[in-house]
């Protein structure tokens, strides 16, 4: 049995977490009272935590391109913030609202060795693309089509 230090109750040792700062390896709080706290600290910090996720999806996007920041704000300026296919404004708050497109015939998949990064897309020009393959002659054939019809 271990007393919590929160509600000073004893519990059982399942009822503690492991922990590798204390003698006995258990926290000092109780699950339950663990948990409250973290509820707690969740509700009082939205906005700390918003952010956290936010840069932490921004970085772990750049490093799976092999692209540092200051590669990413170089690309981003040198198209005045917008997407080179519909000219609409890049929104960079948003941490999925750019695309970051890359040739997929030196890199296939989500990743990118980062030599292969073409330029930054809003997300509708990049599944666009994507669903055409990639493929310019699948590009002209849309081009043709959405000009004059099947018919």
């Amino acid at each position: 049995m271990k007393k919590c230090n929160r509600c000073k109750e004893n519990k059982e040792y399942s009822e503690f977490y492991p922990s590798k700062d204390s003698k006995d390896g258990l926290n000092y709080m109780c699950k339950s009272c663990r948990k409250k706290d973290a509820n707690a600290w969740n509700s009082a910090n939205k906005e700390k935590i918003r952010l956290r996720d936010k840069n932490f999806q921004k970085q772990r996007r750049l490093q799976r391109h092999n692209i540092s920041q200051e590669k990413f704000n170089e690309i981003l300026q040198k198209q005045n913030s917008k997407c080179p296919i519909c000219l609409n404004k890049l929104n960079i708050d948003i941490p999925k609202g750019i695309a970051i497109d890359h040739d997929h015939g030196c890199c296939s998949g989500s990743y990118s060795c980062g030599l292969c990064v073409r330029g930054l897309l809003c997300n509708s020009c990049n599944l666009a693309i994507g669903q055409l393959k990639d493929n310019p002659e699948y590009l002209k054939r849309a081009i043709t089509y959405i000009d004059k019809g099947y018919h």
